[in-house]
């Protein structure tokens, strides 16, 4: 609870501080625009209202930014909270499952060599489950410890469209809008992770039939994505555990590929969050800082 009091306290500061630097800077301005004006002999009366409207509009925008960064910094400070009992559980976890599967795995390959074929479609069934423990072992650890981000400078667009390809099915179309330059300071391969697991989410969700729509944009400072499909939607009445550990409405989901989008969106101070879509499907809206963000 210090360190989410000390978080929360530093982040009010902080957007104090940059309140009281907005209203010097726009002052500034106003005094600016003020001696150009005036010598054109403009109404001072209509150069007052045209200025307080200017004022009013530049901070509105910059409450909008402000309350996007608090948002952010208060989901960080409780996915910090939920992951520190995980992180110490996950070690343990992992070692104690994989030695036993390594034991199974084993035997199974033994038992492929020597036992007839009847017996193969058993030993690959349990083959097969043994690989579905250690998928979930692995988006376990991978949601519990995250490593360090390796903020690198990176195409946006470059990383959607090379996820989407990648996991591309015959029956799929794919439409990518916007921002083809955009550049964002961010790490590489758990934003590749993000969008592998929305995007997979969306095929398996259409039966790899359908259409995904990406729309990519620049907003004050951070970069909004939208990725909507033309699958069956998700149910009203699981919209707000979608992003839980462990919860799925698959029959064969670990559960984590969502909560693993949102760790890594919040752990890059950024938000996601579920849309209203029109028609069918599902449309998720990330928003991630163009420019990396202080980590302390």
């Amino acid at each position: 609870m210090s360190e989410l009091r000390s978080l929360l306290l530093t982040t009010v500061l902080t957007l104090l501080a940059v309140i009281g630097i907005t209203v010097v800077v726009l002052l500034w301005r106003v005094l600016k625009v003020y001696k150009q004006r005036v010598p054109k002999k403009e109404s001072q009366v209509g150069f007052v209202v045209d200025t307080f409207h200017d004022l009013v509009s530049a901070l509105k925008e910059k409450e909008r930014q402000h309350d996007a960064l608090l948002k952010a910094l208060e989901s960080q400070a409780e996915l910090r909270q939920r992951l520190s009992s995980l992180g110490e559980m996950a070690a343990g976890i992992a070692h104690e499952l994989r030695n036993p599967m390594g034991v199974i795995k084993g035997y199974m390959q033994m038992l492929s060599k020597k036992a007839d074929g009847s017996l193969a479609p058993t030993i690959e069934a349990v083959s097969k489950e043994v690989s579905v423990m250690d998928l979930i072992i692995n988006d376990f650890l991978a949601y519990a410890r995250p490593g360090e981000p390796n903020i690198s400078n990176v195409n946006l667009r470059d990383i959607i469209s090379g996820t989407a390809e990648s996991l591309r099915t015959d029956g799929m179309e794919l439409s990518i809008e916007g921002a083809p330059g955009l550049r964002i300071e961010a790490d590489e391969v758990g934003m590749r992770q993000a969008f592998t697991n929305l995007i997979r989410n969306s095929i398996e969700a259409m039966e790899g039939k359908g259409k995904i729509a990406v729309s990519i944009e620049e907003v004050g400072g951070f970069a909004e994505i939208t990725i909507s499909d033309t699958g069956p939607g998700i149910p009203e009445g699981t919209r707000e555990r979608i992003f839980q550990p462990f919860f799925t409405t698959k029959e064969r989901g670990t559960g984590l590929g969502l909560a693993i989008v949102e760790r890594t969106v919040v752990m890059h101070k950024g938000s996601i969050e579920l849309v209203d879509k029109e028609g069918k499907g599902a449309c998720f809206r990330l928003r991630v800082p163009v420019r990396a963000l202080s980590r302390e």
